[in-house]
């Protein structure tokens, strides 16, 4: 894997390896002056004995956890997730804020000689990004759009089960259509991915969460809690939209970076 150059936005300060664990322990700094959404690490381990080089990839986007949060807001589910958060650094509102750092924990393989690492990709909270590994950006947008047709895909099932006036239970109607979707498409073959169970079945744990805290009484109430799941599944989805399409092409700077807009909600079809 060809090594790829550094971004300006987010930086591997330092790294440690644990020979007990075989566990390298990457420290991450946002060295930009804005939030960030998602980054991209191009990994490249050195062992003794002359084994084969090891290069892979690490990505990690937290743009849907602000409305999640928000989901969650009240109870012990949302402190659960912060704490979450938190341990990997930062303030535990699922965002990387300016001057922030993160720990990032990759497992190798033992007898490490070396490890080398480099933030290729880094995704804004503003919908912009910038790239010297396209390929990796094009994998954060393909994610992000599965996510968002994944989330859009059980709001119509939740919609269809409100729409159902002789329905007195359309939460657990709605989760269990979603959990059969999600048990069908996982039976299934498939060369591309076009459905993200992970984030189906998230819907389907909040669902749940609404079931478990406001006890639905009668479809009027079911109606009120359900349409608030819907705003959040909406505005969720927002996060996503920002990488889906590019507003302008990418284009590189003086130092060979790839900058690009990224497409607000507004400007999707």
């Amino acid at each position: 894997m060809p090594r790829s150059a550094p971004v300006t936005g987010a930086v591997v300060q330092t790294w440690h390896y644990d020979s007990q664990t075989n566990l390298v322990t990457a420290q991450i700094v946002n060295v930009s002056h804005k939030d960030i959404t998602a980054y991209n690490i191009s990994i490249k381990e050195t062992y003794a004995g002359g084994r084969p080089v090891r290069s892979h990839e690490l990505m990690t986007d937290t743009a849907g956890e602000p409305a999640f949060i928000q989901e969650l807001q009240g109870t012990v589910g949302e402190e659960n997730l912060r704490k979450a958060l938190r341990s990997t650094g930062g303030v535990g509102d699922g965002l990387f804020h300016p001057g922030e750092s993160r720990k990032e924990i990759i497992g190798v393989q033992p007898g490490l000689q070396n490890f080398e690492a480099v933030i290729d990709v880094v995704a804004y909270a503003d919908s912009t990004a910038e790239a010297t590994n396209n390929d990796a950006l094009q994998r954060l947008i393909s994610h992000r759009k599965v996510a968002l047709t994944s989330r859009q895909a059980a709001n119509d099932i939740i919609k269809a089960a409100l729409a159902d006036p002789n329905d007195s239970d359309p939460a657990a109607t709605a989760a269990k259509q979603i959990q059969n979707r999600i048990t069908v498409w996982q039976a299934q073959k498939h060369t591309t991915l076009d459905f993200e169970p992970g984030v189906a079945k998230g819907v389907v744990d909040e669902l749940s969460v609404l079931q478990r805290f406001h006890p639905m009484q009668s479809y009027g109430r079911a109606q009120v809690l359900i349409n608030a799941l819907i705003a959040e599944v909406e505005s969720s989805g927002k996060a996503d939209r920002e990488l889906v399409r590019f507003g302008d092409s990418p284009g590189l700077d003086d130092n060979g970076l790839m900058m690009c807009r990224l497409a607000r909600p507004s400007e999707l079809t």
